[in-house]
């Protein structure tokens, strides 16, 4: 059971660099759309310094997707997905939360509602950090080993996110 949230602030309309230019927000409907292509228990919302509910699903197409996670704008609250979780009960083994990284709201950080989420409903739940672009902020917290943090637009980053939520890295 995944639960991905796309950061939507203003920031994520910023430029990738790689072999392909494109926004942060872009990248980032890109890996939610592999994600819902191949994942069967997966629940995407978007985020600024709130949630979103997204529609879109499964047999949503890159278009849906793009147009879903352009309809907000706001600050950045990379905790916003967990909150969520906590507010609604969500069922979740793995927090996935694709963002560039730039945050400054908010009155928790993630691994502490990371705590209170696997107090409260599932204490071996994971989080997975996709950052689009690199900075000198880390998301996860480095001495958990259920968490990572991941830099850079890359095949391999949902490979790794597979490997990283089957316990293989």
């Amino acid at each position: 059971r995944i639960l991905m949230g796309i950061d939507m602030s203003g920031s994520m309309e910023s430029q990738t660099a790689g072999s392909i230019v494109m926004s942060a927000k872009e990248a980032s409907a890109a890996i939610g759309y592999i994600f819902l292509g191949v994942e069967k228990h997966i629940q995407v919302i978007g985020f600024t310094t709130q949630s979103y509910e997204l529609n879109i699903g499964g047999r949503s197409d890159m278009s849906q997707i793009l147009a879903e996670v352009n309809r907000f704008q706001g600050g950045t609250d990379i905790a916003v997905p967990i909150q969520y979780a906590i507010e609604h009960g969500t069922p979740a083994d793995l927090f996935v939360i694709l963002t560039d990284n730039e945050t400054w709201a908010g009155n928790a950080h993630v691994h502490q509602l990371l705590d209170v989420y696997r107090k409260r409903m599932n204490p071996n739940a994971k989080l997975a950090v996709l950052a689009m672009t690199a900075t000198q902020n880390s998301v996860a917290d480095a001495f958990d080993p259920n968490s990572i943090d991941i830099c850079g637009l890359s095949p391999d980053a949902v490979r790794l996110v597979g490997l990283f939520a089957k316990g293989e890295v």
